[in-house]
């Protein structure tokens, strides 16, 4: 009895420990909006690329298998310098920083599918398969809670991209070096040993002899 407790205990310590961060992807606008704009207004061109938020000055890189560019005039977006691309990862320029929010609009030449994910400190993928919808608003929303935080975002379109624009970021924040391993925290811990230490009692009991000396209880 003690030992099936015990590992009920350790299981959901370690499910507790997974699900108590998350990101949250919406496919349209919601209400309220990133408080930064990423400024792409350069004329810059490249598989990769440089913007800035307009409140923290924070650097952004965007990068492509085409070659990209920032038009100088018109509207802040990225698109490629000849043509049509077909996929764009949207992260910090520095390691161990990463965004509470993202926001993006994708603007697709036709309609069909493009695979959309944000990824958290720990490397873990959030997002899916969505349907875009040709020369109209693909608004993706990702929002950020409990200690999670979006280090990049990636897009992988079946369909040709004509741009992606309207590109916001919520506060910058600094997590450090990135945990591959996603060592679980404090508190997950202290589960896990209590649910480690009730599995050890447990096989004491079961050896503890009887009152006579010649068995087990």
């Amino acid at each position: 009895m003690l030992k099936s407790l015990a590992l009920a205990v350790g299981l959901f310590a370690l499910s507790a420990g997974a699900a108590s961060a998350n990101i949250t992807v919406v496919a349209g606008g919601v209400p309220g909006n990133p408080s930064q704009n990423v400024l792409l207004n350069s004329g810059l061109s490249g598989t990769s690329v440089v913007g800035f938020t307009n409140n923290s000055n924070t650097s952004i890189t965007l990068t492509g298998t085409e070659t990209l560019t920032e038009p100088s005039s018109g509207q802040a977006r990225i698109e490629a310098a000849t043509g049509t691309f077909n996929a764009l990862t949207i992260a910090p320029t520095l390691a161990g920083l990463g965004f509470t929010a993202m926001e993006f609009n994708i603007n697709a030449a036709t309609t069909g599918n493009a695979t959309v994910q944000f990824f958290d400190q720990f490397g873990t993928a959030f997002g899916g398969v969505f349907s875009l919808a040709g020369g109209g608003q693909n608004f993706f929303n990702a929002i950020a809670s409990n200690g999670e935080v979006i280090t990049r975002a990636v897009i992988n379109s079946a369909v040709e991209l004509q741009d992606v624009r309207q590109i916001r970021v919520g506060d910058a924040v600094t997590f450090g070096t990135p945990n591959p391993l996603g060592v679980p925290e404090s508190a997950t811990w202290a589960m896990m040993i209590l649910g480690m230490g009730m599995v050890g009692m447990g096989l004491r009991l079961r050896r503890r002899p009887d009152a006579t000396g010649t068995g087990t209880v």
